[in-house]
């Protein structure tokens, strides 16, 4: 799979309309941003690490992306991940992974975090379950 789509982009109490593009790029998976803050991309093993490494680039401007492969509360196993990393799980504390977004979907822009505090919130929830 591979795509475009506006996106919504928060940076404080400010909200911006951006576009991102994902697909393949013969072996590599490439995701890239484009909106204030100019144009970001990265290329990684699967879409959702492409998506993590244009995240950080933006985080850095203090951007953060309203799509799911951004919530707090999502992320992908390492099956979807062998899959192409275009879907993740809506993880609920204690209980096992089961619901799937699409990593590029929208999300709530109060419910996006930054890559690194995901990571905590995913490695708290491995802990639960």
């Amino acid at each position: 799979m591979s795509g475009e789509r506006e996106v919504t982009a928060v940076r404080g109490g400010e909200r911006a309309l951006g576009r991102v593009r994902w697909g393949r790029d013969g072996e590599a998976f490439a995701v890239a941003a484009e909106g204030p803050w100019g144009a970001v991309a990265a290329t990684a093993d699967d879409a959702f690490g492409a998506l993590a490494e244009v995240r950080r680039r933006l985080e850095s401007d203090g951007w953060l992306l309203a799509v799911a492969g951004a919530r707090r509360d999502a992320y992908p196993s390492g099956m979807l991940r062998d899959r192409g990393g275009e879907q993740v799980y809506l993880l609920v504390r204690g209980q096992p992974a089961e619901q799937r977004l699409d990593t590029f979907s929208d999300a709530p822009p109060e419910a996006v975090t930054t890559v690194d505090e995901q990571r905590e919130a995913y490695e708290e929830w491995w802990k639960s379950v």
